[in-house]
């Protein structure tokens, strides 16, 4: 799946056409998505509105474990996190994975094995592709080819002046075909898996193929500040238009759910549309709502839907899958707050996300109930990394949070908030400290 370069006319930043069903959102601003410096970063945790004051940190006491055949290779004294667990976790080392038991034991697990794949040599330029998994571009004299280890699925029939499919614009692959484009803001083709590919003579470009089969794409001429969004069947007829005369930033507010093969976006009266490539409906309308403006439309587990307003001290909206209101989020004081991973738990009843002070360092995790304001449950002073990997999971009413440059911790979100805190190093043999590099439910 590649990434499109910019828009006609440059009037459209970079955007992501996909990175898979498990990821769910990660806002790093209410200003605009991505990593900035901690600098850019304003925060206000503890000014934001009818938050509670959070929880203090807890770390495990050590006590010698025994040591069985098979383990390590020599008895060392490893921690044990008193009173236990909710749910056993996995830690996992340079040295290998260990696991904390509920009772709040600590084990070796063994070195993780991994899966054997075929030795492939991949070229230079080569983008991965969305379907089948394991698929591959590449440009062949001239032909754009899809490649699954060393099996040739797809090869165009045309040759394009492209230096490597890197530089193609788009490269959509699904069950129904092929969907490409020929560069920045270049013509545009589709094709099923077994046939040749047939230009589509529409000004525009293919974002995702829907799970109804049908291609989704957008509309804009060259020049043009105006776009729009239809939907084309598999052989490259239009099938209806959903959208014209979309400003950039209504553009670059649409969503595509690629866990549900479904496309969102709000048009310019202010509906909040939900496509499957066969029938579009309206969900909610964001004037409404109260909203001027959506900068972010994202969907969270349970089908909750998050809306980022174009005016960050609006604060952020999390609907129901219906469109129902679920909660208002509100901005803090002061400037522009850093805003980490939003996470909704898996009953959609519970939402966690995390807000960053102005050094990006210090963090407070707060909770989200339907018509409740966000309670704090969680604070560190040196937790930092708004530009790491999502620290938020979610099983039953526990929160797992891993700042980066801090030990993680279990968060109870029931009203008492307990806290239990995880080893963020395990002695090894040879009197070395091995660091855990990722902690994870098991």
């Amino acid at each position: 799946m590649t990434m499109r370069a910019a828009a006609a006319a440059g009037a459209v930043a970079s955007r992501r056409v996909g990175l898979g069903s498990a990821v769910t959102a990660l806002v790093l601003t209410l200003a605009a998505a991505g990593c900035v410096s901690p600098a850019a970063r304003h925060s206000a945790a503890s000014e934001h509105l009818g938050a509670q004051t959070a929880v203090r940190e807890l770390r495990p006491a050590a006590v010698t474990i025994p040591r069985g055949r098979g383990s390590m290779p020599r008895p060392v004294t490893l921690p044990r996190v008193a009173g236990g667990l909710p749910r056993p976790v996995t830690l996992r080392t340079s040295g290998g994975d260990y696991g904390i038991s509920r009772r709040g034991t600590i084990r070796w697990l063994g070195t993780a094995r991994r899966r054997a794949h075929p030795a492939v040599s991949h070229p230079a330029g080569f983008v991965w592709v969305s379907w089948p998994v394991g698929a591959w571009a590449t440009m062949r004299r001239g032909h754009l080819v899809i490649v699954r280890n060393r099996t040739v699925l797809w090869r165009s029939t045309h040759s394009y002046r492209v230096k490597d499919a890197a530089h193609m614009n788009e490269v959509l692959t699904g069950r129904p075909g092929i969907a490409t484009e020929v560069g920045p803001s270049g013509p545009w083709y589709m094709a099923s898996w077994h046939g040749p590919e047939h230009l589509v003579r529409v000004a525009g470009w293919p974002v995702m193929w829907t799970r109804s089969g049908n291609l989704l794409a957008t509309l804009q001429r060259r020049g043009s500040r105006s776009y729009g969004f239809a939907v084309f069947s598999p052989a490259g007829v239009r099938l209806a238009t959903l959208a014209t005369r979309l400003n950039v930033s209504a553009w670059d507010a649409s969503y595509e759910d690629l866990a549900s093969g479904t496309f969102w976006f709000v048009t310019g009266s202010g509906d909040l549309v939900r496509t499957d490539g066969a029938a579009a409906k309206v969900v909610a309308n964001i004037r409404a709502l109260g909203l001027g403006s959506v900068s972010s439309v994202t969907i969270l587990s349970g089908g909750l839907i998050q809306l980022l307003p174009g005016n960050w001290r609006q604060g952020q909206l999390i609907l129901y899958p219906g469109g129902q209101l679920f909660a208002r989020i509100p901005a803090p004081k002061g400037q522009p707050p850093g805003f980490g991973q939003l996470l909704a738990d898996p009953s959609a009843q519970m939402v966690a996300y995390i807000l960053y002070d102005s050094s990006g360092v210090a963090s407070t995790v707060f909770v989200v109930r339907p018509g409740s304001a966000p309670v704090a449950v969680y604070h560190t002073s040196r937790g930092g990394g708004v530009c790491g990997l999502p620290p938020l999971a979610w099983r039953g009413s526990w929160l797992l949070y891993t700042p980066p440059l801090s030990h993680a911790v279990l968060i109870d979100t029931a009203p008492n908030h307990r806290i239990i805190g995880l080893p963020s190093t395990l002695p090894g043999s040879n009197g070395r400290t091995i660091r855990v590099q990722a902690v994870s439910w098991r």
